[in-house]
């Protein structure tokens, strides 16, 4: 499979109810580029089409398509598209959509260059899917086609998000909501706190989430796949005068099945005088009875705190599960060399924290904490 890693995954699972090949393979979003179909590229984007096609009842079905393009100057947020398929931009598509393959000879436009995709999976190559790509004038798209993406936009950073697999609910341009919905067979419990920030810096000055402000949204919405990009105002004051004053911007990818966020790049300078960074996903009362997992741990989240091997490893992938009857979530994630100290950051308290934000209580509170003198470099 074709499909872009960010630096942060997160996997929502749910139960789906026929498997034709491994089972997590049907989560999968396919990621193709202009480049690897060269004889579509400078096609129109709206005559660009994929089928896949069922043995059983030899017969080509439309699947849901995405395509998103590029400003050449601001990626996905310009304006700048010209409607054609271009050699950078993306392809989207579900692994779960795919077929059969189709003989040679078999196809619903004759005389049309059209592309087999073959998606093997690499822990079980002797099973295949397949799907095809073309471009056509005589074709039209199937409104009725699924969509697995939507989006509802608030002021404020109030929006939300609802795939397939989950749904994710902004408060303040910060998640405050994960859940799997009863139609998508979860619970509907809502089982986030809210996303957690703390910097410590210039002699013991502390920067929270509630110091994240003006939230500026921009998003893409297509059928596939979400773009949301938030960006704050921060303001460090000190005795009433602001001594720093700077912009930082989160990016998203949201996908049917798990969420990607990109590295926020935001350089850090010595004469800010960091001297911690933590930042975690802090749950509530409803995950009570989960289970916490990752390389070094296993335990349960019940609300009283437990000693925990905080080992983490740097510039390398690490991970983190938590699973209970509510759905699991699954972290994929990487931590830079920054500071003298990086270490998993876990709290599991239900007594409350009058120093603490939400609900003040820890519920299995997962994320990382650096720590060092005059932190600097770049925060990823």
């Amino acid at each position: 499979m074709n499909r872009i890693v960010g630096i942060a995954c997160i996997l929502f699972v749910m139960t789906l109810n026929t498997y034709a090949w491994q089972p997590l393979r049907e989560y999968e979003t396919v990621i193709l580029i202009g480049a690897h179909v060269e004889a579509l590229v400078g096609s129109p984007v709206e005559n660009i089409f994929i089928y896949v096609y069922h043995a059983s009842q030899d017969e080509w079905m439309q699947i849901p398509l995405q395509i998103d393009e590029k400003d050449a100057n601001r990626g996905y947020f310009g304006t700048g598209m010209d409607g054609l398929l271009n050699r950078d931009e993306e392809i989207i598509f579900l692994a779960k959509d795919a077929g059969d393959r189709a003989n040679a000879t078999n196809w619903i436009d004759p005389g049309n260059v059209r592309y087999e995709i073959e998606i093997a999976d690499p822990l079980d190559p002797d099973h295949s899917r397949y799907v095809y790509l073309c471009s056509s004038t005589t074709l039209t798209h199937d409104p009725t086609l699924p969509v697995y993406m939507n989006y509802t936009a608030n002021s404020g950073g109030d929006d939300e998000i609802s795939a397939y697999g989950y749904f994710e609910g902004h408060i303040d341009g910060l998640p405050r909501t994960w859940k799997i919905s009863t139609q998508n067979g979860g619970s509907g419990d809502d089982i986030l706190d809210r996303q957690k920030a703390r910097v410590t810096a210039l002699g013991g000055y502390k920067l929270t989430e509630n110091d994240l402000k003006s939230p500026q949204i921009s998003y893409r919405v297509g059928p596939l796949r979400i773009i949301r990009r938030v960006t704050f105002h921060v303001k460090i004051v000190i005795a009433w005068i602001t001594v720093k004053d700077f912009y930082m911007s989160f990016q998203k990818k949201y996908y049917p099945f798990h969420i990607n966020a990109i590295r926020a790049n935001k350089k850090l300078d010595a004469d800010m005088g960091i001297s911690l960074i933590r930042q975690s996903f802090d749950l509530n009362a409803f995950a009570i009875g989960s289970q916490f997992y990752n390389p070094y741990n296993h335990t349960l989240i019940d609300g009283h705190n437990e000693s925990v091997n905080r080992t983490l490893t740097t510039n390398a992938w690490n991970w983190y599960m938590v699973t209970g009857n509510r759905g699991t979530v699954i972290n994929l994630y990487q931590v830079d060399s920054l500071g003298s100290s990086q270490k998993l950051y876990y709290k599991d308290d239900s007594s409350q924290d009058g120093g603490d934000t939400g609900d003040r209580k820890s519920y299995g509170d997962i994320g990382v904490i650096m720590t060092g003198s005059d932190i600097e470099g770049t925060l990823g």
